[in-house]
C-alpha cells in the first residue's frame, strides 16, 4: 500500500484541505491534523515583519492612529532607472517562463511569488506552502529535483480558487519524468501526453494528470533544462490551468505583469559586495491570512459599537497592500533579511512612519541614509533598520550584533542605501 502524504486522502490519494473532515473525491473520512503541527517555523527575518504588522495592528487600536492621521496625499514619484533586482542566474531564470494567461476577460494575473535556491540535502528552510503543491510532491522534496524554484499563485477574478505554477531550474534531466510519477502514483489520475511550443521557439513536452477533482501539467523545457509544474486544485479552475499550459514562455515571464515587476524591482539591483539573495518573495494579505473583506466596517450591523467601527478604520488604513521580502547571504554565511511593506500610496506609509517615530522616541536611534533619515535598533538577537520612502516602509534585520550599541550595522545601511526607491 502508499502511504498517503500530508493533506491527501488516505483511501483515494486526492488532495484534502486541513479542515475536511471526509473526501470530497471518494467520501472517506479524513484523519484530522494537530494544528500546531502545520505551522511552519518562522525566521528571525518573518519575526520582525510579523512584530512590525502587530505594531499596525496595536497602532490603530490604540488611539495614537487617530492623533497622527493626516488624508491629504503625498506626491512620489519612483526612480525611472529601476532595474531587475540582483539574484542568482538560475533563480532568474526560472522567472521568465511563467505563462501570460491570454483570457481577454478575466484573465488569471500572478498574485504571490516565492523564489528560491536550494542546497542539496538541506530541506528544513523550504519555503513553499505545501497546499500549493501537488499530491506526491511535498515542500521537503524540492531540493533533491531542483537547484532553485519560483512558485506562483495566479487568482483570476471569476474564480475563489488558485491555479498554482512552480517553474525548477532541475538538477538532472530525469526530475521531470520521477515528479510525474511520484504525482500518478499519488493521486492514480489519468495520464495524457502534451507538446507546446512557445512564440520563442522553446519547445516543452510533457504529461496531465487529471482525476475529477485536480488537474496537473508537468511540462519540461530541454533547452532551458526547466521543469514547470501547473496544479489547479479544484475543477473550477481546470480551464485556467489548461490556458496557462498553452501558454508557458509567451512572453518575459513575471516582467510582464506590471505589479509584480513594480514590487520586485525595489530591491537592490546593486546589493553591497559579498551579498548574494537566497529568497525573494511577494505576498499579497490574502496570502498571509488577511483578507480586506475583514476590514469592511459596511458589513457591520447597528448593534455593533461605533468604537468599534471607528478602531477597525484605524487599523484598515495601516494595513500594506502586500511585502516583498529577501533574505541575503554573505561569504561567512551570515543573513540577512529585508522586507518592504507597501501601502499603494504615500500618505498611509508616511502617517505609519511618524507614529513609529513617536512610539520608539528614547529606543532607536537616528541613521544617515540615502532616502533621508532612518532609525536603527540594536537587540539582544541583532540589530534592525527602518525607514520610509514614498508608499513602502522598509525593514532590514540581520543577528549579527553592531559593534557598538550605538552604532548602525555597515551592511545594513549599505543595503537599506541599495533599495530602488
Amino acid at each position: 500500500a502508499i502511504d498517503a502524504p500530508s493533506g491527501a486522502c488516505p483511501n483515494c490519494h486526492n488532495r484534502v484541505d486541513p479542515d475536511d473532515t471526509y473526501c470530497g473525491e471518494c467520501g472517506a473520512e479524513v484523519p484530522q491534523v494537530d494544528p500546531t503541527k502545520l505551522v511552519k517555523p518562522i525566521s528571525a527575518g518573518g519575526a520582525f515583519g510579523v512584530s512590525l504588522l502587530m505594531i499596525i495592528v496595536l497602532v490603530g487600536l490604540s488611539g495614537v492612529g487617530a492623533y497622527f492621521v493626516m488624508t491629504a496625499p503625498l506626491e512620489y514619484s519612483p526612480p525611472a532607472n529601476r532595474q531587475a533586482p540582483a539574484m542568482p542566474q538560475r533563480m532568474a531564470g526560472t522567472m521568465t517562463e511563467f505563462p501570460i494567461d491570454t483570457d481577454q476577460t478575466s484573465p488569471a494575473r500572478p498574485a504571490s511569488v516565492i523564489a528560491q535556491t536550494y542546497e542539496p540535502g538541506k530541506t528544513d528552510n523550504v519555503q513553499v506552502p505545501s497546499n500549493q503543491l501537488p499530491p506526491g510532491v511535498r515542500p521537503d522534496t524540492l531540493p533533491a529535483w531542483a537547484n532553485s524554484s519560483t512558485s506562483v499563485v495566479y487568482k483570476s477574478p471569476q474564480h475563489s480558487k488558485p491555479v498554482n505554477v512552480h517553474v525548477m531550474d532541475t538538477r538532472y534531466r530525469n526530475a521531470p519524468a520521477e515528479i510525474t510519477d511520484a504525482v500518478v502514483r499519488s493521486t492514480r489520475g489519468k495520464q495524457s501526453g502534451l507538446r507546446v511550443q512557445s512564440p520563442t521557439g522553446y519547445i516543452y513536452t510533457g504529461t496531465k494528470v487529471q482525476t475529477t477533482q485536480i488537474t496537473v501539467y508537468i511540462m519540461f523545457n530541454t533547452t532551458t533544462s526547466t521543469c514547470i509544474v501547473i496544479y489547479a486544485p479544484d475543477p473550477s479552475v481546470h480551464p485556467v490551468a489548461a490556458r496557462l499550459a498553452q501558454n508557458v514562455g509567451n512572453g518575459k515571464g513575471l516582467a510582464d505583469d506590471p505589479v509584480i515587476k513594480s514590487s520586485l524591482w525595489v530591491l537592490p539591483a546593486n546589493p553591497p559586495s559579498g551579498l548574494r539573495m537566497s529568497q525573494t518573495r511577494i505576498a499579497d494579505m490574502d496570502e498571509l491570512g488577511l483578507d480586506a473583506d475583514d476590514f469592511n466596517t459596511d458589513d457591520l450591523g447597528d448593534d455593533v459599537d461605533q468604537d468599534v467601527k471607528t478602531a477597525i478604520n484605524q487599523v484598515k488604513q495601516f494595513m500594506p497592500q502586500r511585502i516583498i521580502a529577501a533574505e541575503y547571504v554573505d561569504p561567512g554565511q551570515q543573513k540577512y533579511y529585508a522586507g518592504a511593506f507597501d501601502f499603494g500610496s504615500a500618505r498611509p506609509a508616511w502617517n505609519l512612519w511618524w507614529i513609529i517615530k513617536f512610539l520608539s522616541a528614547g529606543q532607536m536611534h537616528g541613521v544617515s541614509l540615502n532616502h533621508g533619515g532612518g532609525l536603527f535598533i540594536n537587540a539582544p538577537d541583532g540589530q534592525f533598520v527602518v525607514f520610509q520612502r514614498g508608499p513602502y516602509i522598509v525593514l532590514l534585520g540581520t543577528e549579527q550584533p553592531a559593534p557598538s550599541p550605538n552604532t548602525a550595522n555597515n551592511v545594513l545601511v549599505a543595503l537599506a542605501n541599495a533599495f530602488q526607491m
